[in-house]
Formats: structure tokens, sequence, C-alpha cells
């Protein structure tokens, strides 16, 4: 698989291809099932441990298990340095599907253990079938797309919002544009102080200040589903909100820029697994066939 050469920078964004050399299941939410694939690719890649306690130089501990490092344990996770953005359509069981992932910190240094560990997972197979898959390179990116100013901006899921209140997915009518603020804030924090990114963080002040001047609708559900968990062994529930997130006004500059760069880090919990995913839409952007009836 040929990547090319990196570009300069803390982060940057991959775009892949998978495509199935026979028909592959539909998966609705294959995140959870493309970050299981690619660390046990990595694993086998770039680990010759052989104990639970990994060194500190493995390099496959270094992007995938970060909490089991330099004194973190499980109980403390550590956001890993990659972020696996699904496919924006549900994925096709004949045609394949594209999807991105952000390296940040060890991920981007070990970049080619990264591609390599993608061309083995798709030989080895994906989804309950194993079934072989090419795994295409399709470019990258250094930065993100700016979101121009604009009248209103709608955040489309990609994959649902894990936006948690008192340890449970946060329900629909609850939620308030100060708590997606702060998962935002939250999500840029972590990111920040592990990897740089963004380098300086935006003044969470202003923030809460321009709250009292923007409006927010939302068409939102819970969207319910399992992913199977090799290290529990079993089949897990995981739920998240689902839809459309409205925001009208005068919406700062920073968190303009925050909610860009929100589309490669994506926002809430669980964004190991690929939730929190979204894309933005503008007046500046074509209005795409997802957007409620209510917003016309």
């Amino acid at each position: 698989m040929s990547w090319g050469a990196l570009p300069p920078g803390p982060m940057l964004r991959c775009h892949l291809r998978v495509q199935p050399l026979r028909p592959l299941a539909n998966i609705d939410y294959p995140g959870s099932m493309l970050r299981g694939a690619f660390g046990h690719a990595l694993r086998r890649l770039a680990c010759r441990c052989g104990t639970e306690r990994h060194a500190d130089d493995c390099v496959y501990a270094r992007i995938f298990e970060a909490e089991g490092l330099d004194g973190h344990c499980g109980a403390n996770r550590v956001s890993p340095p990659f972020v696996i953005t699904p496919p924006l359509t549900r994925a096709s069981e004949r045609e394949g599907f594209n999807f991105s992932m952000t390296l940040m910190g060890a991920a981007r240094e070990h970049f080619h253990w990264v591609a390599e560990a993608w061309e083995l997972a798709g030989q080895t197979g994906l989804g309950a079938g194993k079934v072989k898959c090419l795994v295409l390179f399709e470019g990258m990116e250094q930065n993100p797309e700016r979101v121009l100013p604009a009248r209103w901006l709608e955040l489309h899921t990609i994959s649902p919002f894990f936006l948690k209140k008192q340890g449970h997915c946060m329900p629909p009518e609850s939620l308030e544009l100060s708590d997606v603020l702060a998962a935002l804030q939250r999500r840029l924090e972590i990111t920040s102080r592990l990897y740089l990114t963004p380098p300086t963080l935006p003044d969470w002040d202003a923030w809460h200040q321009a709250c009292a001047r923007l409006e927010m609708e939302t068409v939102l559900r819970v969207a319910r589903y399992q992913r199977y968990s090799n290290r529990q062994r079993q089949f897990v529930p995981v739920e998240g909100l689902q839809g459309v997130i409205r925001i009208s006004g005068l919406i700062p500059d920073t968190l303009l820029n925050a909610f860009a760069l929100g589309q490669w880090l994506h926002i809430g919990g669980k964004t190991s697994l690929g939730m929190g995913a979204y894309r933005v839409h503008t007046p500046h952007h074509s209005r795409s066939a997802l957007t409620p009836r209510l917003f016309s």
C-alpha cells in the first residue's frame, strides 16, 4: 500500500476505501468493527511483548493501548492517538465503503505501521464472516476545511453522539446548547493536552457567553445497537443520539473553527469506537437530503 510522503504538523487525516472481494454483510455502525480489525492487525505486526504488560516502546501499545503505559491503567483510559470516522452512508455489501482515520501522536509517528495494519486487516477479513477486502488509500489532508461564517450551521451525525448525564446517554429532549459546547470543549481539551491538537484551546467563557445569543433546534432520536467486545467476550449495548443539530445566530470564529476540527476528532464519549462523528452543513454547502423538513 503506497501512502505517499507525510506532510508536516501534529495531525493528518487519511481517506481509505474498503473493497470486499465477496459480498460483505451490511453493517449499521461499522466504527467498532473497523477499530477491532485495525487493533488485531496492528498487534500481530507491531507487538512482541508476549505478556499483558506492554513494554514502553511497544508500537502497538503506544497507538492502541496507551492506558497501559506510563503508569496509566484501564480505569483511567487515555484517548488513543487516532480517530476512525465511519462511512457517511450505510456500508454496502457489494460496493464497499469509504472511511477516514485521523492520526496524531504515536499513530502519526509510526505511520508505516498504520498503513501495514490496514493492509493486513483487509487480508485477514472484516466482519463476522471475515470477508477478505482490499483496503485502498485514497489521499490525505493536513487541516480541516474552514467553516465560513453563516447565519446557521447544522451538525449532521455520521455516528451516534454519546453525550452522557449521570453515566447514561442524555435523552434528546433534555439536550441544551451548553451540553454540546461543553462536550466539544472537553474533547478538544483532551486532544490538546495529549497531542497538541489544537495547540491552544479556545476561550470557554466566550463560548458560554455566546450561548445566550445563539439558538439551537434538534431533530434527534436515540440509536441503539450492540457491538462485540473482545475484552469482555460478549456483546455490549451501545446507545447515542442520531440526527441533526442546528445552531443559529452570530457564531464566534473560535467556535466555527472548533466545529471544523471536531469533524476530525469527533465529540462526546466512546470516540475510540467511531462514535460522535458528524459533518458540518451551512448555507455555503448544498442542502443535503438528510436535512429534516423542520429546518427547510
